[in-house]
């Protein structure tokens, strides 16, 4: 963990309106200080959870048919929604570093996990991280995640006070942070979980699963994924989407929609659970994710570098509770996931530092429901 006392920030120099990244005779790195705002009132404790690979056509209240998200679509309605949210990047790791950092890809340079090119894969500890900019206001501050790409090894221990590894089940993610949010509720917290449930809905295990029969139409080359490595079978549909069939991909995509609707459950018992505390709307719960998914819209299956189109970049972005219990609104403007870092610190009565490159969306403009139509 980075020591936060003698900590120095680096601010990035913007001359109208661009990024100046050259290095030494161009680059400015500005030594600043995080803005201090204390608050009389207790201001309101934030939990973002990350749900990995979440498409954002799959919510109910964005107009799909299938009602795979009533408890989300249950918490936009009293709180915000973004109808156009955009992540930085296609895939976990670029754009869990621009979340965290509220950073371009291309200035923090994040592109490869822990262990696969260490200069492009562990956050620079001169970056601001989302966490410590709670923690330097007094927050008590976690991050529930599972061994992977977004962890210490990759520097997002960085302002964490509990950093808790768990396994690879989003029940098991969701149980710890209760217990911390149970542990901590007399005081301001800030706990970020990373829920994977969801993106591992093409293993083997979860794709031919005992309950799931099997259409009499899937093709060879589908079938004979089974028992197969995850590896194995992202490369698959990565490398040579045109070798399955529509059968496959409508199969594909009935898991990844089952995936969905337990994802959603589980978000539900998670509010439940905050009201069983006494939390209610006392804490802002926000709900995002990394990218979306990808069912061969444009000839191409799950996400990766490849997928610069609307059905993995464009994510849910849900804040519920808190400040925006009193305002729900839905918002059809475009955001960027590097706006989420500014707009939480405002939230909760913290100045937004000069080094995010995001904007604070607090402030946005309500927009009516004849207007958010998607």
């Amino acid at each position: 963990m980075v020591s936060n006392g003698n900590r120095k920030r680096w601010g990035l120099v913007v001359l109208g309106g661009a990024i100046v990244a050259t290095l030494l005779a161009g680059l400015l790195l500005v030594p600043r200080a995080l803005p201090n705002r204390a608050s009389a009132v207790r201001r309101p404790s934030v939990i973002l959870v990350l749900v990995d690979a979440m498409r954002a056509d799959r919510l109910g209240s964005s107009g799909h048919p299938g009602n795979l998200t009533p408890h989300l679509d249950r918490l936009a309605q009293r709180g915000w929604r973004f109808t156009r949210a955009y992540s930085a990047a296609p895939s976990t790791v670029r754009s869990v570093a621009s979340l965290f950092t509220s950073t371009a890809p291309s200035v923090h340079r994040i592109s490869a996990p822990p262990g696969e090119g260490r200069d492009l894969s562990v956050l620079p500890a001169g970056f601001l991280l989302l966490p410590e900019a709670f923690q330097e206001q007094g927050y008590r501050t976690a991050m529930v995640t599972t061994t992977g790409w977004v962890t210490p090894e990759a520097g997002y221990d960085q302002g964490v006070d509990e950093y808790i590894l768990v396994s690879r089940e989003d029940e098991e993610v969701l149980r710890a942070g209760v217990d911390f949010v149970a542990r901590h509720a007399e005081q301001e917290f800030f706990v970020y979980l990373h829920l994977l449930d969801l993106h591992d809905y093409y293993h083997s295990e979860r794709m031919f699963a005992p309950h799931r029969s099997l259409p009499p139409d899937l093709s060879p080359r589908f079938l004979a994924l089974r028992g197969k490595q995850p590896s194995e079978i992202y490369s698959a549909f990565y490398d040579q989407p045109e070798t399955f069939t529509a059968a496959d991909v409508r199969f594909l995509e009935q898991a990844y929609d089952e995936a969905v609707r337990e994802t959603d459950r589980q978000i539900g018992a998670l509010a439940s659970r905050l009201a069983e505390l006494g939390l209610g709307d006392d804490v802002l719960l926000v709900v995002t994710s990394d990218h979306g998914e990808q069912f061969g819209e444009h000839g191409l299956l799950v996400h990766g570098a490849n997928g610069f189109y609307d059905e993995v970049l464009r994510v849910p972005l849900v804040l519920s509770g808190g400040p925006t219990a009193s305002s729900p609104r839905v918002v059809l403007e475009p955001v960027s996931s590097l706006d989420v870092f500014p707009t939480l610190l405002d939230l909760a009565d913290i100045e937004v530092p000069d080094v995010v490159q995001g904007r604070s969306l607090a402030d946005i403009e309500e927009q009516t429901a004849a207007d958010a139509v998607d």
